[in-house]
């Protein structure tokens, strides 16, 4: 607390220490000091320096502030115990995020931090105090934002959805009366364009699903099962979460059917004052309520789980409740899948790609059959069929081959057959 002291005593210009001004702010430092009850610091992981301010609305009767620096802790405080003073943009942000905590995913709330720290922490706008906040203020923060980096449709709502919801939420709480987003309009044409992505980029061609399964048999032996996820996969197109919590239980042999009711969930823990730990995987609920729902079993499909209980008993790894894919070290979970996938495609020389392409590469090849879209839909596991139309659905052909079908379908045709049909 010291150094702090030295820091507020610093904010006074020597110049005005020997007058009357310099001693009514000395009596109003020590005033803030008599006033501020709790203890102020400089946070070793991040170097800001924190403290808390009482808060009603809290559980525990108080609110953590934290700040860059000795100096603009000093300049919050002073305004803090103002009369009508305002909270600053930064100090809601955290208000906000503990909040947030009943509303989304942790996941959700690992990638708004992300958003804030490389967005929001250094800028001028989480300085302001939110009830001064103006629409000018919006616009430069977030115009600015869009063009310094580049940003596309989706990662400008990433961005932007932390001072749009934060501000919400300070109009909920009362601390202003209009919120300035309501009031404001990107320009669209300063978003970036994205081009449509190249088929290459999103599916494996026929050609690299038949490398992929011959590498996968020639590995199927080793104590690895994530191998014969991957063949699985192949068969079923789940997401990789879906795919990694899969159980024994969950399949109907006779009625050739698994059931698909879970999924892997991953985020990184945050304590109070957002400073990021450990990762945590869970298996919990699937993403959605179109992600329960039961897939037909293929022949290959069947093959494959056959191979992976056989596997599975010899190693005594299987157990008829638990997890298809598992070792000694307990359920396979999806990044050592997806190091996996990214092993085969390094030793293939091909495209690096996950095991998303794969279930995008089956939902392409479902697809090319001319299966009914609603039907591919629930296989997917998707809520509604745009999704799956502008995202899912690739050319799965090598290059030439796609050209000798343009070649057929718009060959010149000949007159004598034309006037024939």
């Amino acid at each position: 607390m010291n150094t702090f002291i030295s820091a507020l005593l610093k904010s006074i210009p020597e110049s005005d220490i020997i007058n009357q001004d310099g001693v009514e702010k000395i009596s109003k430092i020590m005033e803030i000091l008599k006033l501020h009850k709790y203890k102020v610091w400089e946070a070793p992981n991040d170097g800001r320096w924190k403290t808390y301010v009482d808060d009603d609305t809290k559980k525990s009767g108080r609110r953590l502030v934290a700040r860059k620096n000795e100096s603009d802790m000093v300049e919050y405080l002073k305004q803090h115990y103002k009369e009508n003073g305002s909270i600053t943009f930064d100090e809601l942000y955290y208000d906000w995020m503990e909040y947030r905590k009943t509303q989304v995913k942790e996941r959700t709330r690992n990638r708004n931090h992300d958003s804030f720290k490389k967005y929001y922490q250094d800028s001028e706008i989480v300085k302001k105090n939110v009830n001064e906040i103006t629409v000018l203020d919006v616009e430069l923060f977030l115009c600015s934002a869009v063009k310094d980096n580049n940003l596309n449709k989706k990662q400008y709502f990433n961005m932007s959805v932390i001072l749009r919801d934060c501000l919400k939420y300070a109009k909920k709480k009362g601390i202003i009366k209009t919120n300035p987003m309501d009031s404001f309009e990107l320009p669209k044409n300063l978003l970036r364009k994205e081009k449509n992505a190249d088929s290459e980029d999103e599916v494996f061609t026929k050609k690299e699903q038949v490398m992929i399964l011959e590498a996968v048999k020639e590995r199927q032996y080793e104590s690895n099962l994530s191998y014969l996820a991957i063949a699985l996969n192949f068969q079923l197109g789940l997401r990789v979460g879906e795919l990694s919590a899969l159980k024994w239980s969950d399949i109907d042999t006779d009625n050739r059917y698994i059931q698909i009711e879970r999924a892997e969930n991953s985020y990184k823990e945050m304590d109070e004052e957002l400073s990021v730990g450990k990762t945590i995987r869970l298996v919990g609920p699937p993403k959605s309520a179109a992600a329960y729902r039961k897939l037909f079993l293929t022949d290959d499909a069947l093959d494959v789980l056959a191979e992976a209980k056989k596997i599975s008993i010899e190693n005594g790894w299987y157990d008829n409740n638990g997890f298809i894919f598992s070792d000694s070290n307990g359920r396979i979970e999806a990044y050592r899948m997806s190091k996996t996938m990214n092993y085969i495609c390094k030793k293939l020389n091909i495209n690096l790609r996950n095991i998303h392409n794969i279930r995008k590469t089956v939902i392409s090849a479902l697809s090319d059959t001319g299966l009914n879209i609603e039907k591919i839909r629930e296989i997917s596991g998707h809520e509604d069929k745009i999704t799956l139309i502008k995202f899912y659905n690739f050319n799965r052909h090598q290059n030439d081959y796609s050209n000798k079908l343009m070649e057929s379908a718009l060959k010149t045709p000949n007159e004598t057959k034309s006037n024939q049909e």
